[in-house]
């Protein structure tokens, strides 16, 4: 496991899948990047060769681990086949796995197909691009191999090539210029890797709509797919910016509360002043679902924990470029302290329900 560097709290990621996630050991490879970027990242595996995500939860081992873990992520891999054969089995997986997911207050994210862009959005989930990102890949490039010698394994370029991937849409980092050693990859091999996931990644690329489930060569991807949470925009987006004071409130039980509110690179992003056991962020922690108050009108909304460094350090100077009175000086520098830093949160709209299957 990987360990904290700098005493933050480590991401705690639990990985359930099969050989695609176990190959080449990808969430040791997504800690080694984690940690050259100053992050830190704690893992466990749970896989079984050729598992489906039902497999993993009438085994129970899985169900344990993320009730009693205390995990951050919980990243699920389906058998790869099943969406094609049966896709409606595979959303029920997904929600089941979802359910018990957000009752020990974790956040899922899917490591799978593009075919995962519609549960992802159903559920406010993550479905992390690394299929788009090999396209992206060999639409320009044929070094190093993808593709193992049975043309679906990664081999284990492709492996560091999603957890370029991974590192960007978990920490918000880019891979891009991390130094590193493997054998059979040389420092151009990482490179182009590097430079191919963060395309896909940076800021304005993971709103886009997926693609094809397979490369532009004609094989298959083993990690296709988008990262399906929406941002705010248009009219919404300018009134956030504009705002002074927003009310927030998790779940549905809670007073809303007024905050402070920022936009930064088109993403919605508050602070926790107090941080009380009983307010409203670490009722986020355990409920990420909720909603603003924003000119009268109350909108859904669900909340992530922001980790990556840049963005957080963005933030704080929104706040003093937003806040820029007298009367705000104080608030300002509280809000630029490392305690308060690390309870920023982004805010994204709750995407509507879609319509029951068979209607029109």
């Amino acid at each position: 496991m990987a360990t904290s560097k700098r005493g933050r709290h480590p991401l705690k990621v639990l990985f359930i899948g099969n050989s695609f996630t176990a190959r080449n050991d990808l969430p040791g490879l997504i800690a080694q990047l984690a940690a050259a970027r100053g992050q830190s990242m704690e893992h466990r595996l749970i896989t079984a060769g050729g598992a489906s995500l039902r497999t993993h939860w009438n085994a129970g081992e899985a169900q344990k681990a993320i009730r009693d873990g205390h995990y951050d992520r919980v990243v699920l891999q389906e058998q790869s086949t099943l969406p094609v054969k049966n896709a409606r089995r595979m959303h029920e997986n997904v929600r089941l796995f979802d359910g018990a997911i957000r009752a020990a207050g974790a956040r899922t994210a899917l490591y799978m197909t593009d075919a995962y862009a519609g549960i992802g959005r159903e559920l406010g989930a993550t479905v992390v691009p690394v299929g788009k990102a090999w396209e992206r890949f060999l639409r320009k490039h044929d070094r190093p191999v993808l593709h193992d010698k049975d043309q679906s394994h990664p081999t284990l370029a492709g492996s560091y090539l999603a957890a370029c991937v991974f590192l960007a849409v978990l920490f918000e980092e880019s891979p891009v210029g991390i130094g590193s050693e493997f054998a059979d990859l040389s420092a151009k091999d990482l490179a182009l890797l590097q430079k191919a996931a963060w395309q896909e990644c940076k800021p304005g690329s993971l709103a886009r709509a997926s693609g094809s489930a397979q490369t532009s060569h004609g094989k298959p991807t083993p990690f296709q797919g988008i990262t399906t949470a929406r941002r705010f925009s248009g009219p919404t987006l300018e009134e956030l910016a504009t705002a002074k004071i927003l009310g927030v409130r998790a779940g549905t039980e809670h007073r809303y509360t007024g905050v402070w509110v920022v936009v930064v690179e088109g993403r919605v992003f508050v602070r926790s002043w107090n941080d009380k056991p009983t307010g409203w962020y670490r009722a986020f922690q355990t409920q990420p679902l909720g909603s603003i108050q924003l000119a009268g009108r109350d909108i859904a909304v669900w909340a992530r924990q922001l980790r990556g460094e840049r963005l957080r350090d963005a933030v704080t100077r929104a706040y003093a470029a937003k806040y820029n009175t007298k009367a705000s000086e104080k608030w300002v520098r509280g809000f630029a302290e490392k305690g308060r830093a690390a309870t920023t949160l982004e805010l994204l709209p709750v995407p509507p329900s879609p319509a029951p299957e068979g209607s029109s």
